[in-house]
């Protein structure tokens, strides 16, 4: 990304970015500047939003998390 984005100096972390709605909202926060951190229990989703993160140019870490169990939500 070019310049400063609104969300530039901010951290989106998006649960279930793998796919659908939160993969796009994932997209949209790295091109307004936000480092996106991508919470994903499928791994092979979450690594194909990161790639597609990187590939843009923004700031993306894919992090496998459950949102169903506590001890992988505080480890993320």
């Amino acid at each position: 990304m070019d310049g400063m984005g609104r969300l530039e100096g901010t951290v989106a972390f998006v649960t279930g970015a793998g796919s659908g709605i939160a993969r796009a909202s994932a997209l949209r926060f790295g091109g307004e500047g936000a480092r996106v951190i991508i919470a994903e229990i499928d791994e092979s989703t979450g690594r194909a939003t990161e790639s597609m993160c990187l590939a843009e140019g923004y700031d993306a870490r894919f992090v496998r998390t459950d949102v169903t169990d506590l001890a992988s939500v505080e480890a993320s």
